[in-house]
């Protein structure tokens, strides 16, 4: 896929607190590549504070086990690119 095809990419992070820090880099390493994508990261809500204040990271919410299967049902946006951690 080209760089200029991605408009959104979503990251999903619900890894543990050490794991969230080392995919920091891959976070940005996905901003640069897409310089005109918007990036979403949902995180695990005890992780979400480690991403805050990213630049590169356009919109950051909150995601758990019990919310995430509703996710995929509910109508709302749509990604060219999605990662899990």
């Amino acid at each position: 896929m080209e760089a200029g095809a991605v408009q959104d990419i979503l990251v999903v992070q619900v890894s543990r607190i050490g794991d969230t820090l080392l995919a920091t880099p891959v976070l940005r390493t996905l901003a640069q590549a897409f310089p005109k994508a918007s990036l979403t990261c949902l995180a695990h809500p005890n992780r979400v504070e480690i991403l805050q204040g990213l630049t590169f990271i356009h919109h950051l919410g909150r995601i758990t086990k019990n919310l995430a299967p509703l996710r995929g049902w509910l109508p709302g946006r749509r990604y060219d690119l999605a990662l899990v951690f």
